[in-house]
Order: C-alpha cells, then sequence, then structure tokens
C-alpha cells in the first residue's frame, strides 16, 4: 500500500513530491561529486584564453551558445546524481565503486563535449554548416565523435547502474508502488539515453560522423515520450490507492 503518512523531506524538489527522500545529510560521497561537477564547468570556462583582439572576442561570443549546451547537459547530469543520492542516501561500497567511474567518465567527457557542442552548434549557427570553423574549414574527426559517444554510454551506463544497484535494495529501502515504479522509470530513462548513444557510436564506428551527431537529436522526443507515459501511469496508480 502507498504510505500517505510517511514523512517527507521539507526541502525535496516540487518536482519529486511522490517519491520519499531517504537521503539525511550530505554525505562525503556527495561532496566529492558536487566539487567533480564544479571541476568539470570550470575547465568548461577556462579553456579558452582571455581574447586580446576584438576578432577573437566575437569567435568567443559565437561559442556561448555551444557552451551553454555543455553547462546544461553537466546541469542535468548533475540533477540526476543528486535526485538520486537524495532519494536513497546510498553510501555502501558499490555505490562508491560506481560513482568514483562516473566523475572519471564526467571529467574525461568535458573537452570532448565542448568539441562536439562547436561542431554542432556553432558551426551551423555562424560558419555555414555542421563541423566548420572560422576559416570555413570541416574540423573534428570519427575518432573523436568515437570517444564522444563511447564516453556518453559510459557516463549513462553508470547512472542506470546505481539505480539498478539501489533497486536492488528495495525492499531495505521499503519503497512503496508510487516509488516503485519512479524507480522503475528512472531506469527506463537512462537505458534511452544507453540505446541512443550506442546508436551514434555505430554510426560513428562506421565513419557516419554527422549522422551520428545528429542521433542525439532523438534525445528530447524519446525522453518527452517516457516522461509523459511515466506520469500517466504513476497517476493511475495514485488514484488506484486513493481508492
Amino acid at each position: 500500500m502507498h504510505r500517505a503518512s510517511k514523512p517527507v523531506a521539507e526541502d525535496r524538489l516540487e518536482a519529486d513530491r511522490d517519491f520519499h527522500w531517504r537521503g539525511g545529510d550530505v554525505s562525503r560521497i556527495e561532496g566529492l561529486s558536487d566539487g567533480v561537477f564544479a571541476l568539470a564547468i570550470a575547465l568548461l570556462a577556462i579553456q579558452q584564453a582571455v581574447p586580446s583582439r576584438y576578432e577573437r572576442l566575437l569567435e568567443l561570443l559565437r561559442e556561448l551558445p555551444a557552451f551553454a549546451l555543455c553547462f546544461a547537459f553537466l546541469a542535468w547530469c548533475w540533477f540526476q546524481h543528486f535526485r538520486f543520492f537524495r532519494r536513497y542516501g546510498a553510501q555502501d561500497a558499490w555505490t562508491f565503486v560506481l560513482n568514483a567511474a562516473l566523475l572519471a567518465a564526467v571529467l574525461a567527457f568535458v573537452y570532448p563535449l565542448r568539441f562536439f557542442s562547436s561542431m554542432l552548434v556553432t558551426g551551423p549557427l555562424f560558419y555555414g554548416g555542421v563541423g566548420r570553423g572560422p576559416d570555413g574549414s570541416m574540423g573534428g574527426s570519427p575518432a573523436l565523435m568515437t570517444f564522444y559517444t563511447a564516453a556518453f554510454v559510459a557516463i549513462f551506463g553508470l547512472f542506470f547502474l546505481l539505480n539498478r544497484h539501489a533497486w536492488s535494495h528495495r525492499a531495505r529501502y521499503e519503497l512503496d508502488e508510487v516509488e516503485t515504479e519512479l524507480a522503475r522509470a528512472e531506469m527506463r530513462m537512462h537505458l534511452i539515453s544507453v540505446g541512443i548513444g550506442a546508436l551514434a557510436l555505430g554510426l560513428s564506428l562506421a565513419g557516419r560522423t554527422a549522422l551520428a551527431g545528429y542521433t542525439f537529436f532523438l534525445l528530447g522526443p524519446a525522453h518527452g515520450l517516457h516522461g509523459s507515459a511515466t506520469y500517466r501511469r504513476v497517476g493511475r496508480l495514485k488514484q488506484t490507492v486513493a481508492e
């Protein structure tokens, strides 16, 4: 049965109101992770030297949309990480190992992410095509795209494994019906990301670099459909419990 009387964390996000947060005080694992995500964002910001010429300043300004995309992606990853540890408060050895691997993957992902974003956003907006630079030449390589897509798959594969590990201890966490469905949905969400990343990786290995890049535009519709289906499913569950 859904335990309506279960205490609810006062500071939890309204968007997660149907999942009781079992995490207590911020753990050392979370503190380290926040530092790593902050470092990743800092690496995005400081990789460009301070411009000394007007033309160079214009080039940097043209990179702002790509930087915003990178920032949004890292913020999304941070939110998924934050919500996982607030929901479960896990601090066991396997969680530590998976989390350490995730943080390493995020740091390794930073520079390819920035380059990929520039190729996919800055080129079409300002230089006349995907992958084009200020001189009109094509940048990037299949090898770089392969690394990017492999890192993407690794990050969301590790998110899936973290949630799968917590799921294996669902009896200990005493998840109710709604929380159980939300936990399943979280795993499905990460598998969707892994699947799209794996498709892009396959295209990259086949030499279809541009098509591999455009594959990531499937993320929005796929997650939108999944989120809508989850919302309806949770709504029906809550209605059943209320009856």
